[in-house]
């Protein structure tokens, strides 16, 4: 039996480690979860590895579990301050790496053909892969420019983490929705990290990478069918909500590693269509790890964040809704959406902000002017949207990744040459080829929308957890 549509789904995360004096290479594994309700552990991303799911109405008798944080310094010890510039600019590195090879990654598996497979017309897959070559070159740059400025100031770039694209590069249209959140994310935490730099020439120096960011935002808007500049202002992220959004996607480092620390990923879907294609008046339903103790459902609010509002839109988790109407306007555009423990809102200034985030947040995406002609040029005409459903980039941290085995990776050749690609053991085993999972063009699972669906593991019925009744 599907649990009703508005039904809150919360996870608890388990096994994080907390040891930062332990190399990555010589980290043990985590210990298999004794409860059969359990997922298998799936690739480790920053602030979750293995994630169990429990009815909404039990989870304020569930046993708390301690989150892994950075252990502080013992007694006597000092720690000293990092300097917040380089902590900005080391972050700023580390999403402009996982841009730079996304976007590699992602030409190399869709040349025009592939795209042409996946229902895009000659058109769209020329045009899509010259921007995409373009803002790969943008986003080379920028890691070249960013790397300078570091050891411009004495310090060492940060190179720890690696990046899995496996959940968000199955297929051309998938690629294209990632894309898009990801640039989003990009370009508010460029705005939320202007507030924290303190430097007059780092300032300056970020302040020429944003409005590249902005712009490949726009194009990728309407590469998704949306409008270009759907609203006035952007969102400004902190580094710790750009996290919750993009950190499912780095593995093998974590947010300590920079001198931060992450939100709780947050997944959002529509919980009528159980799908991520939102529409004003869309009754959202939610995933997360994150922690709660001694709190029931009815005491989470749900928080939206619109560009050009002071306050958060705030509404019980339970009936969260997306409104028609947003800052005297038609809602349409991006809402970062944030579960918190209670009412208070949340501001657009993020140095001001209450501390009553639980997870998130979320960027979603309601394409509601669907009178633009330009998007119009790349609607997918096979799939019968005027839009691309939002991307589910929290998936990728709390859902256990499917098990495969065989790992693409992509190769570009020094001398210029096509790419080719190389087959690695996978961290987790089985067999399935390599058509099977990138399978030319994925015609099938994008009509029937299947990679914008719930992802794997949410418990949508209590009847599905093992020793639960109806």
């Amino acid at each position: 039996m599907r649990a009703q549509f508005y039904a809150l789904f919360v996870t608890s995360l388990c096994g994080l480690s907390t040891s930062r004096s332990i190399s990555k290479r010589q980290q043990a594994a985590q210990p298999a979860p004794s409860s059969a309700e359990l997922p298998p552990p799936g690739t480790p991303g920053i602030g979750t590895t293995v994630v169990a799911t429990f009815n909404g109405g039990t989870m304020g008798n569930t046993a708390a579990q301690t989150m892994a944080a950075t252990p502080p310094p013992a007694a006597g010890q000092a720690q000293a301050p990092a300097d917040i510039n380089l902590v900005v600019l080391n972050f700023a590195l580390t999403l402009e790496n996982l841009e730079s090879q996304f976007y590699q990654d992602a030409l190399a598996l869709f040349p025009p053909q592939v795209m042409q497979q996946a229902g895009l017309s000659a058109f769209q897959a020329t045009a899509i892969t010259q921007q995409i070559q373009r803002q790969l070159i943008d986003e080379q740059s920028h890691v070249s420019t960013l790397q300078a400025a570091i050891q411009g100031a004495g310090a060492t770039p940060f190179a720890g983490c690696q990046y899995n694209f496996r959940s968000v590069l199955t297929d051309p249209v998938t690629f294209l929705s990632s894309a898009r959140s990801i640039e989003a994310a990009g370009v508010s935490a460029y705005i939320g990290g202007a507030s924290l730099i303190t430097n007059p020439a780092v300032l300056g120096a970020a302040a020429t990478i944003l409005p590249i960011e902005a712009r490949h935002s726009s194009i990728l808007n309407m590469f998704s069918g949306g409008s270009t500049s759907p609203q006035s202002y952007d969102i400004p992220l902190s580094p710790p909500q750009v996290l919750a959004v993009v950190g499912g996607l780095l593995q093998n480092c974590q947010a300590s590693d920079l001198g931060l620390t992450a939100n709780q990923p947050l997944s959002v879907i529509d919980g009528v269509s159980q799908s991520t294609l939102f529409t004003t008046g869309s009754i959202l339903q939610f995933q997360t790890s994150a922690q709660i103790q001694n709190l029931q459902a009815n005491t989470l609010s749900c928080q939206m964040l619109y560009g050009g509002t002071t306050n958060a839109i705030v509404m019980p988790a339970s009936s969260c809704i997306i409104p028609a109407q947003v800052a005297g306007g038609p809602t349409n555009g991006i809402a970062a959406v944030f579960l918190t423990s209670n009412a208070q809102p949340l501001s657009t200034n993020i140095a001001s902000q209450p501390q009553n985030v639980v997870a998130g947040p979320a960027l979603i995406f309601v394409d509601s002017n669907q009178q633009d002609v330009l998007p119009q040029l790349f609607a997918i005409n096979n799939l019968n949207l005027k839009s691309l459903p939002t991307a589910n980039l929290a998936a990728a941290a709390l859902t256990p990744q499917r098990a495969i085995g065989v790992n693409r990776r992509v190769e570009i050749s020094n001398d210029g040459a096509s790419a080719s690609s190389k087959s690695l053991e996978a961290d987790v085993g089985s067999s399935e080829t390599e058509s099977a999972m990138f399978p030319p063009g994925c015609n099938e699972e994008l009509k029937k929308m299947s990679w914008s669906a719930m992802p794997k593991g949410v418990i949508q019925s209590p009847s599905q957890v093992k020793g639960t009744k109806d």
